[in-house]
């Protein structure tokens, strides 16, 4: 065979591969050595010719040995160059080529499609190559491939079928050259599951040193993918001498949108993982085609080439350029050329590779280069980036170019003139070079580089200040920018003074700026004399009043230089701040402004005064008064009683005429006297000052103390002059009190007698007539020691002698004695303070003494509170008790009760910090302590065992006993309180204690009474808080409208009192039936109404009991409200309505108008059976009330293929309909057989669907216009229509298909899975899956012969592509795996032969419409494997056939056709082991308890059950999976069961036993004596095992686990319990169904709150190991939220952590 032949195709046999290698390595002289090696004349004659004939070939490679040993280093790059030029349409990975460097050999492996002959002819020619004329081609003249030499003796070269090698060790003969382009033949073939791959292996040449070869490897550069646009990937490899290994990889990823290419290099360590180091490099990309090149015999078929720039920017930041020397490229690296961007071109490049020619092609596309960074640069503008304003540092300089690059710069240049390229300041519209201004420093603000004055918004010139300083330089020099002008810039200074937003006139505007903008102006002005005259037209001049003129105003006066500033009011100057700045003030002058004379100041004062209203504010005031200070001294001045002073509330006041004070911190002036002050009985309270007028504190700081003009001070002047007071008025004008003093004795009784003190020498002459001013004094509080307050006239002079007295009494510290200022001496107190005898002030002991000790005893804080100060208070009742006669009771109780002099008996507490006292009616003599609002006297020991005091507190103060009224009463006042305090229901719960106390049939009534009429029955949990006891109930599972649920909020202690006591009952069944009737008439919510089916189906109730609610409109139904829309309605359930237990169906019918369907879920409904089944609606789920035909609209059209691999099948099917019982089998089967053997495939396009839903009153159809499958039986065979459709007829086959052949053959629906099987298994392994099924031959029909051909040998009935997507098709969309081996049938929504069961119908279970986490629409998906990817070892609760369709039931124990003797003893050796194994199970499981919450799963010791056969107890898995799973199943909820079975009650209500396993394969274990009458259970499965803790037992178990909260303590939910079980470790991953994840969530538990069920996971690990254990999920949803279970996304994977 030619290789010209054989290169058509690429799929050649090792054997021609190795033909082709041949022929092109003989036509080069090889010989093989056996021919070399023989010795006959002919053939040593032939070898001499070859020889000669070599020689002649050598000068051919002469070229190419010269240059191998001439041009290092490269051979890496030309590797890397071959593998971009090649083919990847074969790979599915990204393109990529990889280098692994050991000390002896390289391995360089690529992912290209692979040697063709043509490529095995070009490697082995001198010249020409394969791929040169292909644009974008990279290679470049010089040595290609043959570079390898450089470094290497040996290249072997595999590829598809090819094995060959080259040799060149460097020799100089001819012949040894040869071996550069002379294939030879090798052995090793890659094999073909790795394929495409190509893989060629160096031996180095000897004597390179190692370091210098991985040396070369390292110094790749980094960005050497950027511009090679097949490879993604490089990866260098390198196996140091020290044997540690380094892995480099080079990846780029590209965003053609953002044109961004990211360039990504990782060099890591695999021993050293966290050493891994990642260099990330990231271009903007810019792309221009350059047409109609000009001819260069290098490119001689190309016209064209495409020029691509990069430009490096900072990763994190893609707006910042990365300043750097960058490469010139002609798609490999040439060298640096002085350029800071990429350039990528098709170069026509010098041999050597290191320069470009000049030549009129590359000339032309270096201009391309030119305009491409000009498209870059207008990109760079478009975008919203800082970019925009950072490109030109990419600007190339000539500086250091070689003589073909240095026209660029001046190009690029060129090209970017005419472009809208830079931004004016403060505008996002690009403009042309030529039409903005740069504003030198003069110009601008620079501290915050803004301009000193705004651009013109309808003519900006300013260059945007975006740019950096050195960036606009640049800018400057390519595009020659210049100065903004001074026209242009008065035009800006006119457009700021002009507006609203004027930053010259701005108040907030700084020194800084009005120096610069000052310095401006003065520089233009005197600059510019064309444009002086304009400029003194602008206002340039700020005045005082705020105001601004320009320089031709009249009266420009400057701020008086010394002395009180010039009144504003009275002439306005400039800004006194504006002259204060040295840049302002100059040009002030500039504009011509002069100075003011004083004289003129002084009349323009007085005129304000004498012929105005005087100042009109208080600066002026101000202002007025320091002018008046400064320059007139007199204060006899007439005119000096029209002066009105401000005062501190802002009016005037005129202190000739009327009381004006002063200001001062003097203790005892009239300002500290009369401001706000404390309430002297109230201090948290602030009082306010007494509303006199005070001089403006603004007027004292006008001048320092020590100024003065004349004779005075400042504050002199104020007084004698203008007449402000500094002593506090004694009398008004009328001779009354004056306000002043009201004020003082009111609010600063400590201050009264120290001011009466201080200015007595004043006041003493106005008090001689005594009189109402006397009497007020005598009347007033005063302050006395120890922060005492008295009357003055019942307050005594703190005399030593009369403190002798009192302190012998250990009351010192609370007598009245006057706090006084000065000596404590009796002689000096007499002297200074004599005068308060007039106003009634103690100096002698008075009548009175010994109450006013008790009165002093009461008002002490009695520190230490010590037995001491007990005794003091306990003798002196006794000393009153002693004084006491009868005739004294009356006024002793009053005196007592109104002073409260009683001390409360908490004072005798060791933890008491003082005495308390309380009143005569804040007490009874006995009483419980701490609760009622009245104090228990007798508590205290020290009254209770006194005789004494006990008398006088029980007999003389009367104080009585506590009784239930008083219970009552404090119940009442903590109703009737604003708020419930923290400690409120243990008081309540005590007084409920007390009150079941009460024993008298009457009192017993009252109280009820009270309860009822009062409502003093707290719940705290309700927003009303207060009930009466028929407004409670003691428990219900759901609100009850008017009624309070109080059984969570009190002990069980008072249980007997809120049910006997109270008669408040707990609600039952029927009270919630009652209250679901009673909802009716109100117009509930839906979801009220929902709320209470619940609770009522938690009772499990009876037909009887629901009975009243069967035409009551309790149902809520979905209907169609229009065309499209739904609501929800109530209806009874007698009427015409449906229950979803098939969301398909639900789907077919939901848009239907007429269907009426309840408004529950498919999980609602399961849960609800018990409610649903006793209001008799067992007849109304969608399932026993629909019914489907299917039709088909034409013949169709007779698929030959598919027919004859059907008819192929007929015996395997009838097979299978004989095993399971086929009515058409048992008489005549040839019957059966001839109809299938005579049946035809057809493919149609009207197969039509007819869905009927049979209510009472109608039947609704839903005509369907599609359908998967439609049999028509007739008597020569089955007529079968199928899709055209090539992916629904997928679909029919591997799920309608065999559903529909199961209604032909009339058997059971779980044969679905073996006809599926049938009908996907190729014909070579039919038998092994028929018998291994159990599936036994039809003995009266012979079975047909076998046709097995070589290339039909695994073909089934669907093709294997066919099979192939399918399969593809449902693991990505796989539905998680279901509970304790039950398996669910998962139906395409428009199957029509895809039935599903009742929902109620024995053995049926619920089926899963999602195949992933619950979703807004509820669409299945096409048919799944859930098992198909898995290797481990599976869950037991979680099932699934791995044919792409399953059934809902498990296989059924019907009798099978007689089978070999073979599989009978195969079945009982694996009972044998697996019972052994339960045994196992049961020993373990009887001696284990529950683990504690915190328990931490070991490790398994890895010793298997002694004796155990995994294979003998489950079967192969591989081969019998549902059979395998289902037995581990079991196997673990019979290890639960165990566990549980020895800790909950066997005997009364909460029984726990088998009826609570409900798990529908619990019968596996039947095989086990101890359980061989264990069957199927009855109804739908819910959970593994369900269990109702009535006794709360399992319940406190978990409490003392740690499992549940203390809050359930005493609840009795119902525990659904699900048991996942591997044989391998705790935190092997499990599965969970769907509807096993809907209820995690729906009973998901709150926390601190209980509920009425709780899901768990009890999973069980370590199944056939003596180290076989339990861990406990309570509330999985909570530990998925935690991370301590994680689901996997899709498969619903459940991994323990």
């Amino acid at each position: 065979m030619s290789a010209s032949t054989m290169s058509e195709s690429v799929d050649l046999t090792v054997s021609q591969a190795r033909e082709i290698v041949l022929e092109f390595a003989q036509g080069k002289g090889w010989v093989e050595q056996r021919i070399r090696e023989k010795t006959d004349p002919d053939t040593q004659r032939l070898l001499r010719t070859i020889e000669k004939i070599q020689e002649e070939l050598g000068d051919a490679v002469e070229t190419i040995a010269r240059d191998i040993g001439s041009k290092k280093a490269r051979f890496i790059l030309e590797m890397i160059q071959n593998a971009e030029d090649n083919k990847f349409t074969r790979t599915n990975s990204a393109p990529e080529i990889t280098f692994e460097v050991f000390p002896d050999k390289i391995i360089v492996q690529c992912n290209e499609n692979g040697f063709e002959a043509q490529h095995v002819e070009s490697i082995c020619r001198t010249g020409r190559s394969s791929k040169r004329s292909s644009r974008g081609y990279i290679g470049e003249k010089g040595i290609g491939f043959k570079s390898v030499f450089q470094v290497a003796s040996k290249v072997h070269i595999q590829s598809n079928s090819f094995s060959f090698s080259f040799q060149y060790a460097g020799g100089t003969t001819s012949q040894e050259k040869l071996g550069i382009i002379t294939p030879i033949p090798e052995d090793e073939v890659i094999p073909s599951h790795q394929r495409p791959l190509t893989r060629m292996t160096l031996t180095p040449i000897h004597g390179i040193p190692y370091s210098d070869l991985i040396n070369e490897f390292r110094e790749i550069p980094d960005d050497l993918l950027l511009f090679l646009s097949t490879l993604k990937r490089i990866q260098i490899t390198i196996h140091d001498s020290d044997q540690k290994i380094s892995i480099t990889t080079f990846q780029k990823s590209e965003d053609s949108e953002a044109q961004v290419v990211k360039l990504t290099k990782t060099i890591e360590d695999p021993d050293n993982p966290d050493e891994r180091v990642v260099i990330k490099s990231l271009y903007r990309i810019a792309k221009r085609e350059i047409p109609n090149l000009p001819l260069d015999n290098a490119r001689p078929d190309i016209h064209e080439c495409e020029v691509v720039l990069a430009f490096p920017v900072d990763p994190d930041d893609n707006s910042r350029p990365l300043i750097s020397p960058q490469q010139v490229f002609a798609f490999l690296p040439i060298r640096h050329f002085g350029f800071n961007f990429l350039i990528q071109a098709d170069f026509i490049l010098e041999a050597s590779r290191s320069d470009v020619v000049d030549s009129p092609r590359n000339k032309r596309i270096l201009e391309g280069v030119a305009e491409t960074f000009r498209d870059a640069v207008v990109e760079f503008c478009s975008r919203d980036s800082r970019l925009r304003y950072r490109w030109m540092r990419y600007l190339p300089s000539r500086e250091g170019l070689d003589y073909f690059w240095k026209a660029l710069p001046l190009s690029i240049t060129r090209a970017l003139y005419e472009e809208s390229i830079l931004y004016p300041h403060m505008s996002s519209r690009a403009r042309l070079p030529r039409q903005l201004r740069t504003l030198p420093d003069s110009h601008l603000d620079l501290r915050r580089r803004l301009p000193l004055f705004e651009d013109l918004e309808s003519h900006r010139k300013y260059l945007s200040l975006e740019y950096d300083s050195r960036d606009i330089q640049t800018l400057a020099e390519a595009f020659d920018l210049h100065h903004i002008m001074d026209e242009d810039m008065y035009d800006r200074i006119k457009e700021d003074l002009e507006s609203s937003h004027s930053k010259m006139t701005a108040a907030d505007t700084d020194d800084y700026w009005h120096s610069c903008a000052a310095d401006l102006i003065s520089t233009i002005f005197s600059r510019s004399r064309a444009i002086q005259g304009r400029m003194k037209r602008l206002s340039l001049i700020p005045l005082i009043n705020g105001q601004w003129t320009n320089a031709l105003a009249d009266d420009l006066y400057f701020p008086s230089s010394s002395g009180p500033e010039i009144p504003a009011d009275l002439m306005v100057t400039v800004d006194p701040r504006a002259v204060e700045n040295t840049s302002r003030k100059s040009l002030f002058i500039i504009l011509g402004v002069t100075r003011c004379s004083p004289e003129i100041i002084l009349d323009r004062v007085w005129n304000c005064y004498l012929r105005g209203d005087g100042a009109t504010d208080i600066s002026s005031s101000k202002a007025h008064l320091k002018y008046l200070f400064w320059h007139n001294e007199s204060i006899q001045e007439h005119k000096y009683a029209l002066f009105e002073l401000y005062a501190t509330d802002g009016r005037k006041a005129k202190p000739r005429q009327k009381v004006l004070y002063f200001l001062s911190e003097d203790e005892y002036s009239p300002e500290q006297l009369l401001k706000d002050a404390p309430h002297p009985r109230a201090p948290a309270r602030i009082v306010q000052g007494c509303q006199v007028p005070f001089l403006n504190h603004a007027y004292l700081d006008l001048f320092p103390p020590s100024t003065r003009r004349g004779r005075f001070s400042w504050l002199s002047w104020l007084e004698r002059a203008l007449g402000v007071r500094s002593v506090p008025r004694l009398k008004t004008d009328g001779g009354a009190l004056s306000y002043e003093f009201r004020y003082i004795i009111e609010y600063r009784p400590k201050k009264l007698i120290g001011t009466l003190k201080r200015y007595w020498s004043v006041y003493r002459n106005e008090l001689n007539d005594g009189g109402a001013i006397v009497d007020a004094f005598r009347e007033a509080e005063v302050s006395c020691q120890n922060n005492q307050v008295s009357v003055l006239q019942k307050a005594y002079a703190p005399l030593p002698s009369l403190k002798d007295k009192v302190q012998r009494l250990g009351v010192s510290r609370g007598f009245p004695f006057l706090e006084i200022d000065g000596t404590s001496e009796e002689i000096e107190i007499r002297r200074d303070w004599r005068f308060l005898e007039e106003f009634g002030v103690g100096f002698t002991p008075s009548l009175s003494f010994q109450i006013e000790i008790l009165r002093q005893h009461e008002a002490r804080r009695q520190r230490p509170w010590d037995n001491t100060a007990q005794t003091n208070i306990l003798e002196t009742y006794e000393a009153i008790a002693e004084e006491c006669r009868d005739n004294d009771k009356d006024w002793l109780q009053q005196v007592i009760d109104e002073s409260y002099l009683i001390l409360d008996p908490c004072s005798f507490q060791s933890s008491a910090a003082g005495p308390s006292w309380i009143d005569i009616e804040s007490c009874v003599w006995q009483g419980p302590e701490n609760l009622l609002d009245k104090q228990p006297l007798a508590v205290a020991s020290q009254y209770r065992d006194n005789e004494k005091l006990a008398h006088f507190f029980h007999r003389t103060l009367d104080i009585r006993n506590a009784n239930w009224e008083d219970y009552l009463r404090v119940l009442s006042n903590i109703k009737n309180g604003s708020n419930l305090v923290q400690d409120t229901p243990e008081k309540v719960s005590r007084l409920y204690e007390l009150l079941s106390e009460v024993d008298s049939r009457r009192d017993r009534a009252n109280v009820r009474n009270s309860f009822e009429d009062e409502s003093l029955i707290l719940v705290s949990s309700t927003n009303e808080n207060w009930f009466s006891p028929s407004q409670c109930l003691w428990t219900s599972p759901v609100q009850i409208e008017g009624k309070a649920i109080i059984g969570n909020s009190y002990p069980e202690r008072l249980k007997n009192f809120f049910l006997d006591f109270l008669e408040i009952s707990p609600a039952s069944l029927c009270t919630l039936v009652l209250e679901l009737l009673s909802l009716t008439q109100r117009r509930p919510s839906i979801s009220r109404v929902k709320e209470l089916i619940w609770a009522i189906n938690a009772m499990d109730p009876e037909p009887a009991d629901l009975e009243t609610l069967l035409t009551s409109d309790i149902l809520p139904v979905r209907i169609l409200d229009g065309d499209s829309s739904h609501i929800i309605i109530l209806q009874a359930p007698q009427s015409d309505l449906a229950i979803n237990d098939r969301n398909k169906l639900a789907r077919v019918f939901q848009n239907t108008p007429g269907a009426t369907i309840l408004d529950f879920t498919l999980e609602e409904v399961l849960q609800l059976e018990p409610f649903l089944q006793a209001l008799g609606l067992q007849n109304k789920y969608l399932s026993s009330m629909y019914d489907e035909e299917t039709a088909c609209g034409d013949e169709g059209v007779v698929d030959n293929n598919l027919t004859e691999k059907f008819r192929e099948r007929a015996y395997d099917l009838l097979r299978c309909a004989a095993s399971y019982q086929s009515p058409h089998t048992r008489s005549n089967p040839q019957s059966l057989y001839n109809q299938l053997l005579g049946a035809s495939i057809r493919q149609s396009e009207r197969i039509s669907t007819k869905h009927t839903l049979h209510l009472a009153s109608e039947n609704i159809q839903v005509l369907a216009p599609e359908g998967y499958v439609h049999v028509a039986i007739e008597e020569n065979g089955l007529k079968i229509f199928v899709p055209r459709n090539r992916k629904d007829r997928e679909i029919c086959y591997l799920t309608n298909l065999p559903g529909a052949l199961v209604k032909v053959f009339g058997i059971s629906k779980s044969a679905r899975e073996i006809i599926g099987n049938v009908l996907k298994s190729s014909l070579f392994a039919m038998d092994h899956l028929l018998e291994t099924e159990g599936i036994g031959r039809v003995f009266s029909i012979t079975p047909p012969p076998r046709v097995l051909p070589e290339e039909s040998e695994q073909e089934a009935l669907l093709t294997t592509e066919e099979a192939t997507a399918a399969s593809r098709n449902s693991r990505a969309r796989s539905a998680p795996l279901l509970s304790s081996g039950r398996t669910r049938a998962i139906s395409p929504v428009s199957g029509p032969e895809d039935r599903e069961p009742a929902l109620y119908a024995p053995g049926a279970d619920v089926p899963d419409l999602h195949l992933g986490p619950p979703s807004e629409h509820e669409e299945t998906s096409r048919p799944s494997t859930a098992m198909s990817d898995y290797r481990g070892t599976p869950a037991s609760s979680g099932f699934r056939d791995p044919t792409p369709h399953f059934s809902p039931e498990p296989v059924p124990r019907f009798a099978r056709s007689p089978t070999p003797e073979i599989f009978q003893q195969e079945n009982l050796t694996r009972n044998s082991a697996y019972r052994e194994l339960l045994d196992h199970v049961i020993r373990i499981g009887g001696r284990t308890t529950l683990p504690h919450r915190d328990f931490i799963p070991q490790v398994g010791n890895g010793q298997v059950h002694q004796g155990f056969d995994h294979e003998a107890a489950f079967g192969i898995r591989t081969q019998t999976q549902m059979a395998h799973d289902i037995k581990i199943g079991a196997a673990g909820e019979l290890f639960v069961f165990e566990i549980l079975l020895g800790l909950l009650p066997s005997l009364g209500e909460a029984v726990f036993g088998r009826r609570n396993w409900k798990s529908s394969i619990r019968q596996e274990v039947a095989v086990h004596p101890s359980y061989s009458d264990l069957t199927r259970p009855p109804g739908v499965e819910i959970a593994d095992i369900v269990y109702r803790d009535r006794n709360s037992i399992l319940t406190e178990l978990l409490i003392e686990k740690r499992y549940l909260e203390d809050v359930w303590t005493g609840a009795r939910p119902k525990y659904l319990i699900e048991v996942k079980t591997t044989t391998g470790e705790c935190n092997d991953r499990l599965f969970m169904s769907n509807t096993q994840y809907l209820r995690m969530q729906r009973m998901a538990l709150s926390p601190g709150r209980t509920a009425a069920e709780i899901y768990v996971v009890f999973r069980v690990y370590n199944l056939t190991k003596s180290s076989m254990n339990v861990r406990i999920y309570v509330d999985p949803e909570a530990h998925r939220r935690q991370n301590s279970l994680v689901f996997e996304t899709q498969s619903w994977t459940v991994r323990p952590q």
